[in-house]
């Protein structure tokens, strides 16, 4: 109970309880197999569509309350009228919340390179009426533009935990054939925000988009897996932070949704994904983590 009184409000209490070990136990649709079906995004007019085989994404859109502190900071940071990027957009969540922040004359620009998860975001995307400032592509954002393979585990309850690949691999994977292609390849118009999640090969997007993250300095949203950025990019922590200072970034990592601590604290203290936020040092004295949180 003590734990329940230091949460901040009702929505992270929820967020709270069905990350408990006891809900995900009792009351977690386990499906063998891809089950989709179209649910309705709780406080909101909008639906999606979500795998009830899925675990991890689907299963947090299924109860409204995927990812309170990124969705938060997410509400805190995008305004009508401004283009935003979600690149690996899963089955959209961020890509429908995001198309409704910016409004009628703002834009969406979803990569999603799943075959099947790409189908049923585009589902979600119309029957939501959102096609007028929603562009989505089936594609894998990277340093090159070409093909690649998009592979995952079978037997993973998480499809989102997918990753690129250049060959072929194994039997005891899966794998679709993706079309690549660099973000400074694509006509895009003056970007403000983007929120990327793409399994530890983010290095390659920002090197296949280092003009237009020059051009416009958007304020970024990443997931980071401490063990996937090694695995894909080679690049421990202390690597990937002088990384983003060499394009001119700072990062801090989003603490209950209402404050930022030192991404190497995560690392040292065994946490094995963060959700980092970081903004151009040219952006730092106007916007701050109390400008959003309050």
């Amino acid at each position: 109970m003590e734990q329940f009184q230091k949460l901040s409000d009702f929505d992270e209490l929820i967020s709270v309880l069905i990350a408990s070990e006891e809900f995900m136990t009792r009351y977690t649709c386990a499906f063998p197999t891809e089950k989709w079906v179209m649910v309705k995004i709780s406080g909101t007019s909008d639906y999606i569509y979500v795998d009830l085989s899925d675990d991890y994404v689907s299963r947090g859109c299924l109860f409204s309350n995927y990812e309170y502190n990124e969705s938060r900071f997410v509400r805190g940071i995008v305004r009508p009228n401004d283009t935003v990027l979600d690149i690996g957009a899963n089955i959209g969540w961020f890509t429908i919340m995001m198309a409704r922040l910016v409004g009628d004359h703002g834009h969406v620009h979803a990569f999603e390179p799943r075959t099947t998860t790409y189908e049923y975001l585009g589902k979600s995307i119309a029957q939501n009426k959102l096609t007028t400032n929603v562009v989505l592509y089936q594609k894998a954002l990277s340093d090159v533009s070409g093909e690649a393979y998009i592979t995952w585990r079978p037997t993973d309850r998480n499809p989102g935990n997918s990753w690129i690949s250049k060959q072929t691999t194994g039997a005891s994977t899966k794998q679709d054939r993706i079309s690549t292609v660099r973000l400074d390849d694509l006509s895009i118009e003056p970007v403000s925000f983007i929120k990327i999640d793409v399994e530890g090969a983010e290095p390659s997007v920002f090197r296949g988009g280092e003009k237009l993250i020059a051009r416009d300095k958007p304020v970024i949203l990443s997931e980071i897996n401490f063990a996937q950025l090694r695995s894909m990019s080679s690049m421990n922590w202390s690597d990937y932070r002088l990384f983003l200072n060499n394009i001119g970034y700072d990062s801090f990592y989003l603490v209950d949704g209402k404050g930022a601590a030192s991404v190497s604290d995560a690392e040292n203290k065994g946490i094995d994904v963060v959700s980092i936020a970081m903004w151009s040092s040219e952006r730092k004295m106007h916007l701050k983590p109390q400008d959003i949180w309050g």
